[in-house]
């Protein structure tokens, strides 16, 4: 089996990479940044997604194509829609022109559960209402038209995954986006942590390896070549921004000093994932607390960053 990681040097990028050529599986990994082999059943190219040539061949003979590159987060494409149809929306409708003609290579998105629904304070299944309130959540639900056009057009398989706010050891700071590595970072280095609004905006936490173990399942899952799926990936657990402070703070020992910053119009108030599609199609669900999750992530930052 092969599988095909789109922006391989990323967070979640290396931990899958590492996850799959463990379990035996043959990877392929494409990102702009070098990325070093962890072994002989893992190739690298270090080129972007519209270089069709170099993608072409590494498709060749792929089950999945897992799509991990986004350039974009909701504060750096606020007030610049463009940077999501240049930099996301143009690179995928490429790759859905390469996959055309690969029938039987999986290809699996990563989508956003958080920024493409409407606000609610209950549980949301995968057919809620949408209204994405920044210009990367629409992008992410315009990616998700295009693959469910490209579903439409060629009978060819596709998995949607909107997880809910990834986190966990390996997850370095990036700007605006991304909380608990920011909190970290804050935390370690004893700076103030840029809090927009009054934190009272209600996420869904999930820790990492409940992610990568969602993904590794797909790859045992016999699907059908006219699979079209779409999954939450998440806890059903919500927490507001500043709960996750007061848990980091016991966690780390420390306290943290917190700037306070107007609303930045991109966020959306609550969010909360129901996940029993997952559960009822490959028997997974998250089985990380966030505390537990904390812990680790932040033994990790000490470790890394003392």
């Amino acid at each position: 089996m092969k599988s095909v990681i789109l922006g391989g040097s990323g967070f979640l990028g290396q931990r899958l990479t590492q996850q799959l050529c463990d379990q035996g599986q043959r990877v392929a990994t494409v990102s702009r940044s070098p990325l070093k082999s962890i072994g002989p059943l893992h190739q690298h190219r270090d080129v972007t997604l519209d270089d069709r040539r170099a993608l072409s061949s590494l498709l060749e003979d792929a089950d999945f194509v897992f799509h991990l590159a986004s350039d974009t987060t909701p504060g750096v494409s606020r007030l610049q829609p463009a940077l999501e149809i240049n930099n996301n929306l143009l690179p995928l409708a490429g790759l859905l022109e390469c996959l055309q003609e690969r029938r039987g290579a999986m290809l699996v998105y990563i989508s956003s559960g958080g920024a493409i629904y409407e606000a609610h304070q209950n549980t949301l299944p995968e057919d809620s209402a949408k209204l994405p309130a920044s210009y990367y959540g629409a992008g992410k639900l315009a990616a998700e038209a295009l693959i469910q056009a490209y579903h439409q057009q060629t009978g060819h398989g596709a998995v949607i995954l909107r997880p809910a706010n990834i986190f966990g050891p390996g997850q370095v700071p990036k700007k605006q986006f991304g909380i608990v590595p920011t909190l970290c970072h804050c935390l370690l280095n004893d700076k103030p942590f840029t809090l927009w609004g009054d934190g009272s905006a209600v996420r869904d936490y999930l820790y990492v390896e409940d992610f990568l173990r969602l993904c590794q399942d797909i790859t045992h899952h016999a699907w059908p070549d006219t699979t079209l799926e779409i999954l939450n990936v998440g806890t059903g657990k919500g927490y507001s921004i500043l709960s996750v402070c007061k848990l980091l703070e016991q966690v780390s020992g420390r306290t943290l000093s917190i700037d306070t910053m107007p609303p930045r119009g991109v966020d959306t108030p609550s969010v909360l994932l129901d996940c029993s599609h997952a559960r009822s199609l490959l028997g997974w669900e998250a089985q990380t607390s966030l505390e537990d999750g904390l812990v680790e992530t932040w033994r990790w930052f000490s470790q890394q960053y003392a």
